[in-house]
């Protein structure tokens, strides 16, 4: 076409972006879906140990020496290697 008009591209549907007034409310969301599950994670755990006895509890804790010594090594792998690599 040498009349100097062009084609035109295809109109694109406008996108519904968050903006950044939208932030603080998707924040307090997000905080209170959080607080939600928490709560109710810990209302279960009360409430399956609220069934057993405390004897019952005291016995699922391991007693073996290897086990604790396995579970500290394992428990401070991740600080130790930090101090290692950011020192």
């Amino acid at each position: 076409m040498s009349d100097g008009s062009t084609l035109s591209e295809p109109k694109r549907p406008a996108l519904d972006l968050p903006t950044a007034a939208d932030q603080p409310q998707r924040r307090r969301l997000a905080g209170l879906f959080s607080m939600v599950v928490t709560l109710a994670l810990l209302a279960m755990i009360v409430d399956q140990f609220r069934h057993m006895k405390l004897a019952a509890i005291a016995a699922m804790v391991p007693v073996s020496a290897g086990f604790w010594i396995a579970f500290a090594a394992y428990y401070l792998v991740q600080p130790l290697s930090e101090l290692v690599i950011y020192r």
